[in-house]
This record gives structure tokens, C-alpha cells and sequence, in this order.
């Protein structure tokens, strides 16, 4: 409901901080910066990525910068953030995955 219903687009900074948050929250993601990173996909406007199933938004998100120089990959919180507007067309992607694909992997 949070995505779908009560915040569906990325246009207002306070929807996404509150979905962010969630997210991080619900799913361990290790956010430290919310805010910063509510700021960036608001940047992006990404909103017809999502509709029209454009895969590489996730990749777009996924590096940033954070305070002092540092950069980081937030692709496991990125594809989550994704998925929960259209879990038909974004795929959730974290280390569990990645253990079943390297394990189908090495089967194969």
C-alpha cells in the first residue's frame, strides 16, 4: 500500500525519505543517509523508468556519493526500492540471491 497506494510516485522528497526509511528499516538495508539518498532518486526523476520497465534506473541509482567523498553501492536496496513499485517487472536482488545463482552457477 505504501507504494502503490499512499506515496505511487518519486516527485515529493518527504514520500520517498518515508519509503526509504521503510525499506531500511524492514529490510536491514544499512542506509545510513536516508536523506541522501531520497535526494538522489529525486534527482533522477524516475518515474517513467518504472512504468515503462526500464531496467537500467536501477543501475542509474545505483552508485552514490555520500558525505566526504565516499561512494556506494546501494544496487540490494536500489532493486528492493524498485520492486516495491513493480514487483512484476523489478526483481529483488540481495546476498541471498546471489548465494542460489553462484550455487545454480557451479552446478551447471
Amino acid at each position: 500500500m505504501l507504494f502503490k497506494e499512499s506515496y505511487p510516485d518519486n516527485k515529493n522528497i518527504e514520500h520517498i525519505l518515508i519509503k526509504a526509511c521503510c525499506l531500511n528499516q524492514f529490510y536491514n538495508t544499512n542506509i545510513y543517509s536516508p536523506f541522501i539518498v531520497a535526494k538522489h532518486i529525486l534527482s533522477l526523476n524516475i518515474d517513467n523508468y518504472l512504468v515503462t520497465s526500464n531496467y537500467n534506473i536501477v543501475n542509474k541509482i545505483d552508485r552514490i556519493e555520500i558525505p566526504k567523498g565516499k561512494a556506494r553501492n546501494l544496487y540490494s536496496f536500489i532493486s528492493k526500492y524498485c520492486s516495491h513499485h513493480w514487483p512484476e517487472r523489478y526483481p529483488i536482488y540481495n546476498s541471498f540471491v546471489d548465494k542460489i545463482l553462484m550455487h545454480f552457477q557451479n552446478k551447471t
